[in-house]
């Protein structure tokens, strides 16, 4: 897997995937939360990203289609 994808979330029930080369978002924000989203990671091979929040759920969502 390559290196290219940082993931970041925070207050905003959002999660934002970021190009690491370019400093640009990509896509749309992630949105599923109703409660602040206090951690996220990307799968090995940049496959799946999964949320967890103050809701108290855990989202495993497609990258490429960015939905869960």
């Amino acid at each position: 897997a390559d290196n290219r994808f940082i993931v970041s979330a925070g207050d905003d029930e959002t999660i934002h995937l970021w190009d690491r080369k370019t400093q640009q978002p990509i896509g749309s924000p992630l949105q599923g939360h109703s409660g602040k989203v206090n951690s996220v990671a990307i799968s090995a091979d940049n496959r799946f990203i999964v949320s967890a929040g103050d809701d108290e759920t855990i989202h495993l969502w497609d990258r490429k289609t960015q939905q869960p």
